[in-house]
């Protein structure tokens, strides 16, 4: 007998020892061992099902997430909620410390924002012309209020007129001084934006961010950038980055409200297997 039928012999006797063993364990996927290496071999693609269900549910939706959590909430699921990308990931099959799961049936709720919303962002801080600030107004003015100095609201028609219509006053000022052993001279120039109309202070932008999300109103500091040219306008939003917060601790409120009656347990943060 050969060395090569000597191999193939015991190959065989190995196979079946080991494949002996695996069917005394209790294993959630059955498995077979194959003289291919002695790799152990995944069957479940041949049954006619698969042993326990796991998969990726992706949704815009606040309802449907909260929805497909509770037709399959079970003990140790967890929703994690990232307030910084205003997404929430349920990782349904966690399971606990003493029972842990496979953690690869999950479900993600990525908050869709809305038109009104990344319109100001896109304008958010950017040096804008006279018409292109009175045309983001004009196109949103029913989510748009003008405010005066002492934060009364303003015609918002004059508002978008005042814009339009502003101009650049430039003026020069020469002073000269001539002593016995000195002389100086110095140069003043100011330049002042301009309205017929009275320009607004500051406007207020209110509108629904994200899908599910209750509206907010956004405060936007109204600054004009004077130059010899023609004048540069500015929108910029206050406390944007407390806002996003206080709109990330919304979300995670709406998920655990909404699953109050739920096991699953909903916290702040990211989750990786």
């Amino acid at each position: 007998m050969d060395k090569s039928a000597i191999e193939q012999i015991q190959q065989a006797q190995t196979v079946e020892a080991l494949n002996q063993d695996l069917t005394t364990m209790d294993l959630a996927v059955p498995v077979l061992a194959a003289p291919d290496n002695y790799t152990v071999h995944d069957l479940e693609s041949k049954l006619p099902g698969r042993v326990r269900y796991r998969g990726k549910f992706e949704t815009r939706l606040p309802e449907s997430f909260i929805n497909y959590c509770a037709d399959h909430d079970v003990v140790g699921a967890v929703c994690f909620v990232d307030p910084e990308r205003m997404n929430a990931v349920a990782v349904l099959n966690l399971g606990t410390e003493d029972s842990p799961g496979h953690a690869d049936f999950t479900a993600t709720l990525n908050m869709k924002q809305t038109a009104e919303f990344v319109s100001l962002l896109e304008h958010n801080g950017q040096r804008l012309s006279q018409r292109k600030l009175a045309e983001f107004v004009e196109d949103w003015q029913h989510c748009v209020a003008a405010l005066d100095a002492e934060g009364k609201p303003v015609n918002l028609a004059r508002a978008i007129m005042a814009i339009r219509e502003m101009s650049i006053e430039a003026n020069s000022k020469r002073e000269s001084e001539v002593g016995d052993f000195r002389g100086s001279r110095s140069a003043l120039e100011s330049v002042e934006a301009k309205s017929k109309h009275e320009l607004p202070n500051a406007l207020v932008f209110t509108c629904v961010p994200y899908n599910g999300l209750k509206a907010r109103d956004f405060e936007l500091r109204l600054s004009v950038l004077a130059s010899k040219e023609d004048p540069q306008l500015t929108i910029r939003i206050k406390r944007l980055e407390a806002i996003q917060e206080e709109m990330g601790k919304e979300l995670a409120d709406l998920i655990e409200d909404a699953g109050s009656d739920l096991d699953m347990s909903v916290t702040i943060g990211t989750f990786q297997k």
